[in-house]
């Protein structure tokens, strides 16, 4: 699996245990520093350092791609135009989908209403309790999972 924004490594750990290999994409250097330490013992990881915003798109083909990346509307829209043209109809799984102020189900859901994608349904926790680690309250559901429309 791919997954866009490591942060600190906390989602690339877990990931680590659910899938044979992830590939972990993250531009700054602390973070990706802290994300190491946090993975060490895992040996089914790598990390990328890249800039998906600001250089052209070289990262693996995946079954699975993790999108947790930029937050803004236009970040999430890149996110998945560069997934459709770069890889073969892989599994979309989306984090942050509810958060304010509502970019990420946004740029979600005008490729749903353009017919691109299809959701196949809302996972994490329910927005009546909770919060984001910037004390930020979501509006909707925690994440999504997307296939392309065609499949």
């Amino acid at each position: 699996m791919l997954e866009l924004g490591t942060s600190q490594g906390q989602s690339t750990r877990m990931m680590s245990h659910i899938f044979k290999h992830v590939y972990t994409v993250e531009w700054n250097d602390w973070n990706i520093e802290q994300a190491k330490q946090r993975c060490a013992g895992r040996d089914n990881i790598t990390f990328i350092k890249a800039d998906l915003y600001g250089a052209p798109w070289d990262l693996p083909k995946t079954d699975v791609v993790f999108i947790d990346a930029g937050h803004e509307y236009e970040q999430v829209k890149l996110d998945i135009e560069n997934v459709i043209q770069h890889m073969d109809d892989p599994t979309y799984i989306f984090d942050d989908y509810g958060l304010p102020p509502g970019d990420v189900r946004r740029a979600i859901l005008e490729k749903v209403n353009a017919g691109a994608l299809r959701i196949n349904k809302f996972i994490g926790e329910q927005p009546e309790d909770l919060v984001h680690a910037a004390g930020t309250k979501f509006i909707d559901t925690e994440g999504c999972i997307c296939n392309l429309r065609s499949t």
